[in-house]
């Protein structure tokens, strides 16, 4: 498939990360920072959880720690991070 087609079809083909936006959106109107970039945020927590699961399918994420558990690790950190962007934007 080509990359213009891909972004032609983006709702289609991944409804998922519309979700997550929407997801996302919801929390940070919830928590008083609508004018957090909903799109922006949602593709750092997709990169992230990418990221490790990439690590994990490579045997790679528990390389230095062998406790890592990657749910937990990708739960974490996605706290953290809206955690960091919510006090962030009320700053």
């Amino acid at each position: 498939m080509v990359k213009a087609e891909r972004r032609e079809n983006v709702s289609e083909e991944h409804g998922g990360f519309i979700v997550l936006v929407n997801l996302v959106r919801a929390f940070c109107e919830a928590n008083g920072h609508a004018s957090v970039n909903s799109l922006h945020l949602a593709t750092q927590i997709w990169s992230m959880g990418d990221g490790i699961a990439t690590l994990e399918a490579n045997q790679l994420l528990d390389l230095f720690d062998r406790s890592i558990q990657p749910e937990a690790l990708l739960d974490q950190s996605v706290r953290t991070m809206l955690a960091g962007v919510v006090s962030t934007a009320a700053a």
